[in-house]
Formats: C-alpha cells, sequence, structure tokens
C-alpha cells in the first residue's frame, strides 16, 4: 500500500497533485485544522482521500490556530503572518499527538510519502515520529521548515534535518528543489515515487480534473484566460481564487 500524507493541506494545492494516478496512492490522508479550508477539502470527490480536521504536534489538546484559513497559519504566535490584522482570525483546534496518530492510521507495511507545510510545527511532529519508532516507515518526506522563521524555534531546523540523516530518513526541502507550493510536491514526487501505469480511463478523469470541485475548475479556467495581474486582484478580493502561487 502507498499512502500520502499532507499535514497542513490547506486549500488542496498538494492534494492536486497527489490525486494523479500515476503516483500509484492507495490512500490520501488530509491533516487540515482551519474549518475554512475542511470546507473546500470534502469538495474534492475520490474515494481514497481520508479527512482529519486536526492539527498534529507533540501532545494531545485544544490549542489556538493563529490567522486560521491563511497560508501562515500556525499553532505559533510569534510567527510572522502574511495577511493585514484586518483578515487574521484565530480557531481552537484539536491537536493530536503525532506519533499517536501515525499508529492508529497507518499500516505498519505502508510506504509512506509525507509532506509538511505547517508553519512551525514540523519539527514537533518529525521528532514525535522519529522518537516513537517511525522512521523506517517514512519512505520519503517533503518539509517546508518554517519553523526558522520563528525566532525562539528557528535552530530546530538544524536538529531535526541532523536527525533525519543520521537515521536515513530521505527528505527534501523547496530551497532543494529550488520549486515550492505545488510544483516542489510535483518535483520531490517525481524524484522520489516511482510511477505507475494508470487506466486510461483514470488518466482521462484526472486530467478532464472530474474529481476536483468546480471552484477549482473555474481558477484554472481563469488562470488560463485572464492577465497574471488581473488574476491575482480577482483572488485577494473575492476569496480563496489567488492564494496558491505554487
Amino acid at each position: 500500500m502507498r499512502v500520502f500524507v499532507d499535514v497542513g493541506a490547506h486549500y488542496g494545492e498538494a492534494l492536486e497533485v497527489a490525486l494523479d494516478p500515476a503516483w500509484g496512492f492507495n490512500r490520501i490522508f488530509l491533516l487540515e485544522p482551519a474549518s475554512a479550508c475542511q470546507s473546500l477539502l470534502r469538495k474534492f470527490r475520490d474515494e481514497r482521500i481520508i479527512i482529519n480536521p486536526v492539527a498534529l504536534g507533540a501532545k494531545n489538546g485544544i490549542e489556538t490556530l493563529y490567522g486560521a484559513g491563511q497560508l501562515g497559519a500556525s499553532l505559533f504566535r510569534a510567527k510572522p503572518q502574511k495577511a493585514s490584522a484586518a483578515e487574521l482570525k484565530n480557531e481552537r483546534i484539536e491537536v493530536v499527538r503525532a506519533r499517536e496518530w501515525f499508529d492508529n492510521n497507518i499500516p505498519p507495511d505502508a510506504e509512506v510519502y509525507m509532506k509538511f507545510n505547517c508553519e512551525g510545527a514540523e519539527c514537533d511532529i518529525i521528532d514525535e515520529l522519529l522518537d516513537g519508532g517511525f522512521a523506517h516507515q517514512l519512505t520519503s518526506l517533503y518539509i517546508d521548515f518554517d519553523v526558522r522563521k520563528i525566532d525562539h524555534q528557528a535552530h530546530r531546523q538544524g536538529e531535526v534535518e541532523a536527525k533525519l540523516r543520521k537515521l536515513d530518513v530521505p527528505y527534501r526541502t523547496p530551497e532543494e528543489l529550488g520549486l515550492n507550493g505545488a510544483s516542489g510536491v510535483g518535483n520531490w514526487l517525481a524524484l522520489d515515487c516511482p510511477r505507475e501505469q494508470p487506466t486510461n480511463l483514470a488518466r482521462l478523469s484526472f486530467w478532464l480534473g472530474l474529481n476536483k470541485p468546480a471552484y477549482l475548475q473555474f481558477r484554472r479556467i481563469v488562470r488560463s484566460f485572464v492577465p497574471k495581474r488581473a488574476y491575482w486582484w480577482l483572488g485577494r478580493r473575492f476569496g480563496r481564487l489567488g492564494r496558491n502561487r505554487g
């Protein structure tokens, strides 16, 4: 079994890549605590998708998500946000201890590809998984180390990378790939995830976007025909349209 785990699924930017049948994912877990994001994720139509409306962390509990729904939403108040103060909304969310979630959801023999874009929580989660003895189950990781944006946490990136190397856990970062967002995820999978041969029907369904929300279909059309500056203006003015710059 091949599993994709999207830690910080946001509005499905990485999901759009993972749904490609060429990657051969049997299950796709979306971990996203922001209610505004969950509403869009539920509109994807694919039986492989499992949405968990929680955040992963070092312990179980209820915490505050600062800037919920924004690209920079974080469990850390000190993390800088790109949105204006008027746009920021906080939300109380459930946090699940990472090693418990992994043990309860991931089959022991699965190939596990995990993408981390969780705005500073990635080090807590990875430490949990490594200290919990799951290193051998991590086939490959894609890690956006946002922890470096938090002054009192920035040192943890080097510590976690050293631990990953010591335990021989393959991982890649946007800086290594020269790409971020959905483009970075696609490049990571192209390098680390062997392609499979899907059926022609599966290929056609993915190409047509039949499993995607109508909103994303509309976005693709608008992005193809509207000048870039106008596209981003529409996105900022009318909601989620332009938030994915990957």
